[in-house]
């Protein structure tokens, strides 16, 4: 017989920890469910990097207290402790394929003489912050099950049966935090009414013996392979367990023959920026596979609430995805108090949701892939030469695709005379819809989807 929780949460990533932890602070009796084993390790390659500390995002004002070692959100009202290793880094750049030009996000040496309060965010152990929010879980009582691969999930009479292997679990409401490939949304039907933008797949590994030009920063390299031409994607970020470690990510676009690992030997040992690495030493690896959809219309059905990456486009960022499971909680905790097991009991979260999530998912990251798609290796080269003066200092990726517009856009007569080709390729992308552009590249790579 199925055991009654008042919340059953389906994964036990940033997001369901922090719903879990926080329900159970709140008294409700909640089970979570995990299909890993081993909660606390991290399989699917991240950044580990704390988004944002430089301005607002998803609503919250959020920052690092170094010296308590605390993740503050002071507008939703909460922080988290964290007590592992943490390195800062003051700057994002980003190089133009041929290394030659250099958007620089901020003032790199002027922020660095600050120190603390100069960086433009962290990177940290998210390992560690997961075992944090687990331990806090069990002590507050959450029952936490290991090894569960959710099968089915249903409205019944009194609330949702979830079915996990041979286990069933009863709760009067669910929390999905199953993430960006999430099962849950697919069985419930929520996907139906999404727009599908395409598959990324990417290989991340740390690396030691890495000599950056300014080593404490965040770097994005917009490139192409080198076989087919296809759209990649570099990143570099500063590792948080050695001063010459970093995390290098090797990213593909909507081609599924790439070889990640050739693109990375290209990227040490043949591309323009391969004086950076000297003969380096890789200390761990892991992959990803993420699907893009736009983000849900509503992230509730059927007494069944979407958080974090699950109902969203991109990522929610570890901070984004923890805010919502935090927020989700509270709201189920009100429901109950309230005797409205329902919509309308949760309506605080829906609403929330919308205002900080919907919209910024489309506006962060799609114009992005709408130019990795459209644009050429030669437009990107001479777009980004264009843009010669430090822009605003910031980590907010839709404030980057303002900047961005606003400055290319003053430049178009001059674009219009020396590069009408690029200019054409540009007008495409502010004009047609992104499900439009891709369109092309899923079918040749995706023909049978």
């Amino acid at each position: 017989m199925a055991k009654r929780y008042d919340l059953v949460i389906i994964g036990a990533g940033p997001a369901g920890l922090m719903a879990a932890k926080t329900a159970g602070e709140n008294g409700l009796r909640v089970a979570l469910l995990e299909r890993k084993v081993n909660i606390a390790e991290i399989k699917r390659t991240c950044a580990m990097m704390f988004a944002i500390e430089d301005n607002y995002y998803f609503g919250e004002r959020m920052y690092f207290n170094h010296k308590q070692g605390m993740m503050v959100f002071p507008v939703n009202g909460f922080t988290i402790k964290y007590d592992g290793p943490y390195r800062n880094f003051y700057g994002q750049h980003l190089y133009s394929p041929n290394g030659r030009s250099c958007i620089q996000l901020g003032n790199y040496e002027e922020q660095k003489r600050k120190g603390d309060e100069g960086r433009l965010s962290i990177v940290y152990d998210k390992g560690r912050l997961l075992s944090g929010l687990l331990k806090d879980a069990e002590e507050s009582g959450v029952e936490v099950f290991t090894g569960v691969n959710v099968g089915s999930i249903k409205k019944m009479e009194r609330g949702v049966e979830v079915k996990g292997d041979d286990e069933t679990f009863d709760g009067t409401f669910v929390i999905a935090a199953d993430g960006i490939n999430s099962r849950i949304t697919q069985i419930l039907g929520f996907n139906k009414e999404r727009t599908f933008y395409g598959t990324l797949s990417a290989i991340g590994f740390y690396m030691r013996r890495v000599k950056l030009p300014q080593p404490e920063v965040f770097i994005i390299i917009m490139t192409f392979d080198h076989i087919y031409k296809a759209p990649i994607s570099y990143s570099i970020t500063p590792s948080p367990y050695a001063d010459d470690e970093y995390w290098v990510y090797v990213g593909g676009i909507l081609d599924s023959r790439l070889d990640y690992l050739a693109e990375k030997e290209y990227l040490v040992e043949k591309s323009p920026f391969s004086s950076w690495f000297d003969h380096p030493q890789v200390t761990r690896q892991h992959a990803s596979v993420v699907n893009l959809w736009s983000p849900v219309s509503e992230p509730f059905r059927d007494n069944v609430i979407l958080v974090g990456d699950a109902s969203w486009t991109g990522e929610a960022e570890i901070t984004g995805s923890m805010m919502s499971g935090w927020k989700a909680a509270h709201a189920v905790t009100v429901a109950l108090r309230d005797d409205k097991p329902n919509r309308e009991g949760v309506l605080n979260y829906i609403d929330w949701w919308k205002k900080s999530f919907a919209e910024l998912g489309a506006k962060a990251y799609l114009p992005i892939l709408g130019m990795a798609i459209t644009l050429t290796e030669e437009d990107i080269n001479y777009l980004y030469s264009l843009i010669t003066e430090p822009l605003p200092y910031s980590l907010d990726p839709s404030k980057l695709s303002d900047h961005m517009t606003s400055i290319l856009t003053q430049k178009m007569p001059q674009i219009q005379r020396e590069r009408p080709d690029t200019m054409e390729r540009l007008q495409k992308i502010a004009f047609t819809p992104l499900e439009k552009l891709i369109a092309p590249q899923i079918e040749r790579c995706f023909p049978n989807r």
